[in-house]
């Protein structure tokens, strides 16, 4: 969709890139009895769904999500709730308030230009959304590879993630997070699934824990991969700051709480397993978590001068002043894999922008 810009004064200019979000019952059956009287037996419920439920389950998002593209193209928000949940119901929020500001502004010619694709949301794999796992609804992960201009300097194809929250059967799905991936950890397959166990939550718990203090640190000691990590501590800078030397970089930082935790405690000590901020499902030995932080994000530097745009100081109600740190509201989002033997790892990452908080 939009693209939102932070200015750094003596840095390459700084695009903050906000993607437009794009998208079983298992019933009963009749089996005749050998005394030729009619019985019904209960189908046990599936784990993940089929091929034909997923691929009706995302045409069905695709035409809500595409009505709100529309109305958001217009600069009204209103049709994001029917398409989209959690972090990224409000970051679309933000994503249409700052194409608001940019349309006030001239900037913006209307309706007829989009950066938005009208492309069929797709699926290369899919796990879960059969079963309701982790207490608190069915939910599935979709996986989609992205080759040629999203592949990475490496060649290899870049991986995307998306999250689910159920519906009444195939209909009224929502998109509640994304996670990106540029290479690195091969995506998980569908297998077997073994109940939740308290150890299996008390490893994704200790997992976030160490993901959040290595975003802080940069100290991935504890993971087999956490090389996506990466992306969440350059978001904002397009392709980061390699020409700039290592001591006079803008320092990007990230203080969370759990999504929906309204007291805002570190999300670092807090107990985030079992609330809306963690979702959790199995698949053969492992554990998948897919984590929603409301978190303030920071750009500081000692050397460069920072500031909004006008757009964006209008959104967040800023100035455009310059200054040596900026802070804003922003949802990110982590897509771990705890192996139930064995270092975790970060499958992929995502982070947008909010509106200021209320």
């Amino acid at each position: 969709m939009a693209r939102h810009a932070i200015r750094l004064g003596a840095v390459a200019a700084t695009a903050l890139l906000v993607g437009a979000c794009s998208g079983q019952q298992v019933s009963d059956r009749s089996t005749a009895a050998s005394s030729g009287s009619t019985t019904v037996t209960r189908t046990p419920p599936q784990p993940h769904l089929s091929g034909s439920q997923v691929k009706a389950v995302l045409a069905d998002y695709d035409k809500r999500n595409d009505a709100a593209i529309d109305k958001h193209l217009e600069g009204d928000p209103s049709g994001w709730s029917r398409a989209d949940a959690a972090g990224l119901l409000a970051a679309d929020a933000f994503d249409t308030a700052f194409r608001k500001a940019s349309m006030d502004a001239g900037k913006v010619k209307g309706p007829s230009v989009s950066g938005a694709s009208t492309q069929p949301s797709q699926a290369d794999a899919w796990l879960g959304g059969g079963t309701d796992q982790d207490g608190q609804g069915r939910w599935m992960l979709t996986v989609r590879h992205r080759a040629d201009k999203h592949a990475n300097s490496k060649g290899e194809s870049s991986v995307a993630y998306s999250a689910w929250q159920s519906g009444s059967g195939t209909t009224g799905w929502k998109l509640f997070a994304t996670a990106g991936s540029d290479g690195g950890s091969k995506p998980p397959s569908p297998g077997a699934v073994t109940p939740l166990s308290g150890t299996h939550k008390q490893a994704v718990a200790n997992a976030i824990s160490n993901s959040l203090y290595a975003i802080g640190n940069g100290n991935s000691a504890d993971f087999a991969d956490a090389s996506q990590l990466k992306r969440v501590r350059e978001f904002g800078f397009v392709g980061g700051q390699k020409d700039v030397p290592a001591t006079d970089r803008v320092r990007i930082s990230y203080d969370c709480a759990g999504w929906g935790d309204r007291a805002r405690s570190d999300a670092r000590k807090a107990t985030l397993v079992g609330t809306q901020a963690v979702r959790m499902q199995r698949t053969g030995a492992m554990t998948l978590a897919m984590v929603t932080l409301d978190c303030d994000w920071t750009a500081a530097s000692d050397k460069y001068e920072l500031w909004f745009s006008p757009e964006v100081a209008k959104v967040m109600k800023g100035s455009t002043q310059p200054t040596h740190s900026l802070r804003r509201p922003a949802v990110l989002m982590l897509l771990l894999a705890v192996p139930d033997s064995g270092k975790p790892s970060v499958l992929g990452s995502g982070t947008r922008f909010l509106l200021p908080r209320a």
